[in-house]
């Protein structure tokens, strides 16, 4: 066997190790750190709006939960798109005060989220807050930022939205990855 051949053998190895993690991580609601990934996608345009990681327990994505602990909210990502660009995780290093009930663990049934933001040294605002509430309708939920000067003026910008936070589906993600590592390997063999 030559060296070429060595190479892409393993190559193919690694490839197909690579495809079996994909899919054992994309396979379950439940992320690698412990937590229950709901997404918030709007009705009708199927749009990610936001996507919410809480921690399991309490958060099952098979029964029932609620949790008042804002603790057990590990990740709360906003689409770049609608909300402001660049906020990342924006649940790191701020205050959250959370009170959410889920009645099948399927979806997040009602609650409200309020995210308070650190103060900036030298920025003249001196409280942000990123709001979501959850009625108990599932299907409408309103995000809203509010934003405090040390002036006293309060600026608030909210959105409505029509859609729900739903555990997404593992079965798309589990056969992209499986596609994607049949794509690598086949790209594989046609160079030997």
């Amino acid at each position: 066997m030559t060296r070429t051949q060595t190479t892409a053998r393993t190559l193919s190895h690694w490839c197909s190790a690579a495809a079996v993690m994909c899919l054992l991580l994309t396979s379950s609601p439940t992320s690698a750190f412990g937590g229950v990934i709901y997404q918030y996608r709007e009705v009708d345009t199927n749009i990610l709006l936001a996507t919410l990681e809480i921690a399991s327990p309490p958060a099952s994505s098979t029964s029932g939960w609620s949790t008042v602990d804002g603790a057990d909210l590990l990740s709360l990502y906003l689409n770049e798109n609608v909300f402001e660009p660049g906020l990342g995780n924006i649940l790191i290093g701020s205050d959250v005060y959370a009170v959410i009930t889920s009645l099948t663990g399927k979806t997040l049934d009602s609650g409200l989220v309020v995210i308070t933001f650190p103060t900036i040294p030298g920025d003249p605002m001196i409280d942000r807050q990123f709001i979501l509430d959850l009625s108990e309708d599932p299907v409408f939920s309103a995000f809203g930022f509010t934003h405090t000067y040390s002036d006293g003026s309060v600026v608030v910008g909210h959105g409505f939205f029509y859609g729900e936070f739903v555990v997404p589906e593992p079965g798309t993600l589990s056969l992209f990855a499986l596609g994607l590592a049949g794509v690598l390997r086949q790209r594989t063999r046609a160079k030997l």
